[in-house]
This record gives C-alpha cells, structure tokens and sequence, in this order.
C-alpha cells in the first residue's frame, strides 16, 4: 500500500475532487480531501493550490508568475510591478523549488517557471484543466449567419486589461474602419463596466457606443456562447483560457491570441483561428475576425473538429494527468 495522499480544500478543487479520489480508491492509495494539514500528518503528498502553504509537497497553478505577467509593460513599470509583489515572489519560488512536483495548465506557464523560478524541468508538469458541461451539444446543428445581419462577436473580461478588453476594443475599432459595411457587435462580459471610467471613456472617445455592449456575471454560459456568432479570447496573459474549449464545445467558432495557453491545443485554420497578439496584435485580431466573417458558412468541418477535441478536456482527464504524474500509470 502507497503512503497516503491529501487534498487542501481550495480554488478549482471542487471541479476534480471526486475524479482525483476516485482514482485513488480504484489503485489503492489512502486520500483524505481536508481543510489544513496537521505539521505531523504522515502524507507522501499534499495536494493544494495555495502557493503559501510550505506544507505541500505538490502544488497545482492556473496562473502565470509575476515576471511573465509584467514583461509585456516598460521597463519603469516592470520594476515597479516586481517590487510590489517581490514578497510573493520570493514565496513562491521558495516552496515551489521545494516541492516534489508541480502542476501547471499549459507548457507556456511550464517554460514561464523553468524561466523564472529556475524549476527543473522534470519537476514541472501540465496537466489540462477541464470545464463543466452545462449540456450535450452531440445533436446541435453548426450555426450559419445571414451576411445581412448584424456580426456577433463576444468575449469575457473579469480583469479587463490582463483578459485583453482593450485589445479588443481596438481591433473592433480597426475593423470597423477598414469594413466599413459589414455591421459587427461586441458584447463583454464585464460586471464592473460601470465604474471603470477608462473603458467607458474609451467607447465614447472612439464612437463604439453603438456596437458594443457590456454585462455582467453569466451564470448560464451555453447560452451565452449560443447568442454569439464568434468567440474571442484576446487575453494579454492566459495560463490556459477555458472559455477557449467551452466555446468550441459550444460550437462557436473560436479566435485566441498566439500567447494564449490554449493555443497550444489547437491549430489554426484547423479547430480553430489564432492570430499573432505580438506588436499589431489588434490589427492582426481585426483580419482574423474578418477571415472568420468571410468564411463562416464554410467552417462545418473545423467547427465539428473543434467540438469533438473540447470533449477531451474533461475534470476526469486533468484528475488522471495529476495522478499519473505522481504514482505513473493508473489502474482504472
């Protein structure tokens, strides 16, 4: 019998839980899910996504650390970034660095901690999150779009600068202007759209008032991607995106900037369209809105092929990359 394992009660922990201790009983190893972990608690591994926790043996992040987060601004404002969050850097590579495997949601976050944490490579795992299925989508026909209608374009922003809101903006502004004729709208997830004075501002100044609309918190998301013609994630920095593969699942045809985790799963032109988010990443977002506006009643086979690799990305599957990284193959 293998020494027991813990799970901390945490973050996303709820979404695999049951999978992870499911795993554990079918290959006979004790797990407990608790709240805290006692000093003398004889685990092999605590499982937790609290990088504070110098406890764990085996951390699991969805987020980027700050040196990749702030690499995108001037050089004032990264040192000024790193300075204020020095603390938890220090943290974080400290337990991290003593940990006995971490997980991570993409390969791009893996380089940013080999990077920048100075993680060995073999220590550093990825494991693909999952997303919940608010309903089967097996018989659901690929929508088409009268080209003499208006263009629905959506994407979610809860952080709206990191989630890439103003990038968005901007390619909107810019398709507008070269496309003048085909009518396009924008609706944002953005539940604090009326007390950010920039973004509104930012509307007005360039005349977008009457094509963008923002909202708040969506608690049905499929049906949310079901008003949408077009799913953007324009993200600045993603550790992975799955509004990406709910999309997809949502048969939605689905843009994501090249430094989008997600992008690592997909193959534009193939399942899916990815732009360069480098120095004109609006420009390049605003063609490829456009590349998808001019295809779209053609795009059955990628929409499908879309569909059918976001089925893949199960709570299960991210449960048995976990485990498997730690004990190898699993028995069921």
């Amino acid at each position: 019998m293998k020494k027991k394992i813990a799970i901390l009660k945490n973050g996303f922990v709820e979404n695999y839980v049951k999978a992870f201790t499911d795993l554990c009983n079918k290959n006979n190893v004790p797990c407990d899910v608790l709240d805290e972990v006692e000093e003398s608690a004889d685990y092999e591994y605590v499982l937790t996504e609290r990088w504070r926790t110098h406890k764990a043996r085996c951390f699991i992040t969805h987020v980027h650390s700050p040196f990749y987060k702030a690499k995108t601004s001037n050089i004032f404002y990264r040192t000024i970034f790193l300075l204020a969050h020095l603390p938890k850097i220090l943290k974080m590579k400290r337990n991290f660095l003593s940990a006995v495997k971490v997980f991570v949601v993409s390969r791009n976050v893996k380089q940013d901690l080999i990077a920048n944490y100075g993680l060995a490579p073999e220590k550093v795992c990825v494991a693909y999150p999952g997303f919940i299925r608010q309903k089967d989508n097996d018989l659901e026909k690929i929508p088409k779009i009268d080209k003499d209608k208006t263009f629905n374009v959506a994407m979610s922003a809860q952080g709206f600068i990191a989630k890439g809101g103003y990038v968005m903006l901007d390619a909107l502004r810019i398709f507008r202007k070269l496309y003048p004729d085909i009518k396009i709208h924008l609706s944002i997830i953005y539940p604090k759209h009326k007390t950010n004075l920039g973004v509104n501002l930012y509307v007005k100044l360039f005349g977008l008032s009457d094509c963008v609309t923002f909202l708040g918190r969506q608690d049905n998301m499929a049906a949310y991607y079901e008003k949408a013609d077009c799913f953007v994630c324009p993200s600045v920095y993603e550790a992975f995106g799955r509004v990406v593969v709910e999309a997809m699942y949502a048969k939605r045809p689905v843009i994501l900037g090249s430094n989008v985790g997600a992008a690592e799963i997909v193959k534009d032109g193939a399942n899916a369209f990815v732009y360069n988010a480098g120095k004109k990443g609006a420009y390049n977002l605003a063609q490829k809105i456009k590349e998808v506006y001019d295809r779209y009643n053609d795009l059955d086979e990628l929409i499908e092929n879309a569909y059918e690799l976001s089925k893949t990305f199960t709570w299960e599957n991210f449960a048995k990359q976990i485990f498997e990284g730690l004990y190898g193959k699993t028995a069921g």
